[in-house]
């Protein structure tokens, strides 16, 4: 059951994600590569959040279709994507890009967050 205090916390949070401007500072997607570890932290996060939306569930009640995603499509999505990533990287041999363009995006998005953060 949720009391009144979960409540509240959950309408911030969703105050804040309402005000929060968009990302203006977006990852570089040049390169086949660059895509590559973008879809890896995009998708990714989308199975994660598969997790959070059980866990609003189970310890909360709370359902939220936002976190829900597209609901078992959501992980065969996320292993199609490896799969791409795979090919990508063993055929372009540039692993290494892949993860540079993935470390990037997270980066990107965490400073994103933060600045959202600051600006409450």
């Amino acid at each position: 059951m949720v009391d009144e205090g979960d409540c509240y916390g959950h309408a911030a949070i969703n105050a804040w994600w309402l005000t929060l401007r968009l990302c203006s500072d977006l990852p570089r997607v040049m390169t086949t590569t660059d895509l590559a570890g973008c879809a890896y932290v995009v998708e990714g996060a989308a199975l994660g959040g598969q997790m959070i939306s059980r866990e609003l569930d189970r310890s909360l009640g709370i359902r939220s279709d936002f976190f829900a995603g597209e609901g078992r499509q959501t992980s065969v999505r996320f292993a199609e994507v490896l799969a791409w990533i795979d090919d990508v990287a063993l055929a372009d041999s540039c692993p290494d890009e892949v993860v540079r363009a993935a470390c990037d995006t997270f980066t990107k998005f965490e400073r994103w967050l933060a600045r959202g953060l600051e600006e409450r």
